[in-house]
């Protein structure tokens, strides 16, 4: 998901639905966008996701959005952490994402 490797991606078990992962940076960054990707080739899944920067110990939401696809840039409440969380929510199958940048 953050290796640039197309075949690569993050799942959960075929049985899911749901799930949740967690991105810890080696020192902080400033984030104003997410950008991210669904294994396009398995088809749109992801029905629904929150992003959460854990900011003074605490996780907070910072953007939230619907269907990915091949690609959603999310712009976000612009903030400095080193912690990312991609939730999904719900999605038709089990969630596939391929690739996760900030900016």
């Amino acid at each position: 998901m953050i290796d640039n490797q197309a075949e690569t991606y993050w799942t959960t078990n075929d049985d899911q639905v749901s799930g949740e992962v967690e991105i810890e940076f080696p020192e902080e960054q400033t984030i104003n966008y997410v950008l991210l990707q669904e294994y396009i080739t398995l088809g749109q899944r992801i029905k629904s996701f929150n992003i959460e920067a854990r900011i003074d110990d605490q996780w907070q939401t910072i953007g939230k959005g619907t269907t990915i696809g091949y690609k959603r840039i999310v712009p976000v409440e612009s903030v400095v952490t080193n912690k990312l969380k991609i939730t999904i929510q719900d999605s038709k199958a089990c969630p596939v994402i391929s690739n996760l940048e900030i900016y």
